[in-house]
C-alpha cells in the first residue's frame, strides 16, 4: 500500500512506504535536536510550576463564583454565553466575575511573584489602576510596605489575609 503526501499545490501523490522509511530521522517533521528538546522540557517544567501556582492563587483569593468562571472560560474554553448557561446566570455577570478575578490574580501575582512581571505587564497593570506608579518603580518582593493603602483597597479584597 502506497503512502500519500500533499505537495505545495495541494495535489496528492502516491509514494511507496520505502521512501518514507528511507528518510533519516532528522528529516522527519517531528524531529527535535537535543537543545530543542531541553528547551521544550524547560518550558514544560516552567508551565507546570506556573499552573500549580495559579491553582493555589485561584483557591486562595477568588470566590467560588469567580473561580468557576475562570475555570470554564480559560481552561475549558467556554464562551461567556456558555459559561452563563452552565452557571445559570447572565453573560454580563460572567464577564464581571472574570474581570474581577483577573484583577485579584494580577495583584496577588504582583505581590508574591514580581519577578514574572515584564515591564510591559507592569505598565499595563499601572494603566489599569491595579498597581500604583510609585510602587511599580520598586521591586518589593512580597513586602507590602511598597504599596500605599489605597492600592490594597477594593482591588485586593480577598487577596490579602485579614489584619
Amino acid at each position: 500500500m502506497a503512502g500519500k503526501f500533499v505537495d505545495f499545490h495541494r495535489r496528492e501523490k502516491s509514494v511507496q512506504p520505502q521512501v518514507f522509511e528511507s528518510l533519516p530521522d532528522n528529516r522527519s517533521l517531528w524531529y527535535e535536536t537535543a537543545p530543542e528538546q531541553a528547551e521544550a522540557e524547560r518550558r514544560a517544567r516552567e508551565r507546570a510550576v506556573k499552573l500549580e501556582w495559579l491553582r493555589f492563587a485561584v483557591a486562595r483569593c477568588l470566590s467560588s463564583a469567580e473561580s468557576r468562571a475562570i475555570v470554564l472560560y480559560y481552561f475549558k474554553g467556554y464562551t461567556t454565553r456558555q459559561c452563563a448557561r452552565h452557571l445559570r446566570c447572565h453573560s454580563t455577570t460572567v464577564h464581571r466575575r472574570l474581570v474581577r478575578a483577573i484583577r485579584k490574580l494580577t495583584v496577588y501575582a504582583w505581590l508574591h511573584m514580581p519577578e514574572y512581571f515584564t515591564s510591559e505587564g507592569i505598565a499595563a497593570a499601572v494603566r489599569e489602576g491595579l498597581i500604583p506608579p510609585e510602587a511599580a518603580c520598586r521591586n518589593s518582593g512580597s513586602s507590602l510596605s511598597a504599596l500605599p493603602p489605597a492600592a490594597l483597597s477594593e482591588t485586593s479584597r480577598g487577596v490579602l489575609p485579614p489584619d
